[in-house]
């Protein structure tokens, strides 16, 4: 973006000081500003991109919609089907665009991993493993997750990108078929199918180590899989190594190349497939399937007096997020209301 004829307005009210010295030390106060009040915007605003808490998400959006400012959020774009809907009717009655950030649908690695699996073959079955360990460094910085997002609402956009990218039937035809769970929700287990594919998907929290692995078994007995655990990660068939992408760093990294796309469509009305809701709509969809369930379950996880003595790091896990949930939704709720 720095070369582009674009100028940045960052809007924090929580971080002003500590965006405005990162500014400084990049050398970037001629294009970037930082503003703690967005009465303090001087400037027209063309495009908006939300990468705030997700309990923020829908009044952010929903203020740069009302400003005819079109907008990209980050994933998950909302946490239900109804908001959701409401900001997508919101964007078509201002005429103005508002899309996902699925930042697998711009990774070259995932589209070679498709070209690999064998067009005769048909898939019988997909699994995927989503783990980040409990003390994590990325980009030289500690990763924490938002306690208040369940560990479903967080990973499952990444999770439906993926899919579409590899089923034959449309994104928008997957079904939610069962979940379970353990050490009070930071571990998950989902069961989907697309017709008549099972797909399993395993996500976890606090685990021992990263993990990022999609894995694909074919009607002929062969095994396709990709482990992107470090990018851009690695193809087998049938456990050999078959692809090592050579080009990773030469080229414009997938966060570059979606926000490009972004803009591109700010400035020339250009639509870019990977841009579109239909993923987005289906997983806030699901989203409304599996919370209830997920709900009840961890409830029933942790009533298990068992857990007290055998998952001391489950409980306070399963506390942690309960807490952060009810905290978000400003409701107060006593202990045994909690259990029961």
């Amino acid at each position: 973006m720095k070369k582009k004829n674009w100028n940045i307005v960052v809007y924090t009210p929580r971080n002003s000081l500590g965006m405005q010295s990162w500014i400084d030390q990049n050398d970037l106060s001629e294009k970037v500003e930082v503003i703690s009040d967005l009465t303090c915007i001087k400037n027209e605003i063309q495009a908006a991109i939300v990468v705030n808490a997700v309990k923020d998400h829908v009044s952010s959006i929903n203020w740069a919609l009302d400003q005819g400012i079109a907008v990209m959020v980050e994933k998950p774009m909302a946490l239900n089907s109804v908001d959701l809907l409401f900001l997508l009717n919101k964007a078509k009655q201002q005429n103005v665009a508002l899309v996902p950030a699925h930042i697998f649908l711009f990774c070259d690695y995932l589209y070679q991993f498709k070209e690999i699996l064998v067009s005769e073959d048909e898939i019988e079955t997909i699994s995927i493993d989503w783990v980040d360990p409990k003390n994590e460094v990325r980009y030289s910085e500690v990763k924490t997750y938002d306690a208040s997002l369940y560990v479903i609402a967080d990973w499952l956009p990444h999770i439906m990108s993926i899919l579409s990218m590899v089923i034959p039937t449309p994104i928008l035809d997957t079904k939610f078929n069962e979940l379970e769970l353990q050490h009070g929700g930071a571990e998950v287990w989902l069961s989907l199918s697309s017709g008549n594919i099972p797909i399993q998907v395993s996500m976890a929290r606090e685990g021992s180590a990263r993990l990022r692995l999609l894995q694909i078994k074919s009607n002929t007995g062969k095994t396709y899989s990709i482990n992107f655990t470090k990018e851009p990660g690695e193809i087998f068939v049938d456990g050999k190594l078959v692809k090592n992408e050579t080009t990773w760093g030469q080229e414009n990294r997938p966060t570059i190349k979606m926000v490009n796309s972004f803009l591109t469509l700010v400035e020339s009305g250009k639509e870019d497939d990977a841009l579109k809701v239909d993923i987005a709509l289906k997983t806030c969809q699901l989203l409304d399937e599996m919370y209830p369930i997920y709900s009840k379950k961890r409830r029933k996880w942790l009533r298990d007096t068992n857990h007290l003595i055998t998952d001391q790091a489950g409980i306070r896990y399963g506390l942690k997020e309960q807490r952060s949930v009810q905290l978000t939704n400003n409701k107060v709720i006593k202990w045994e209301e909690f259990v029961n």
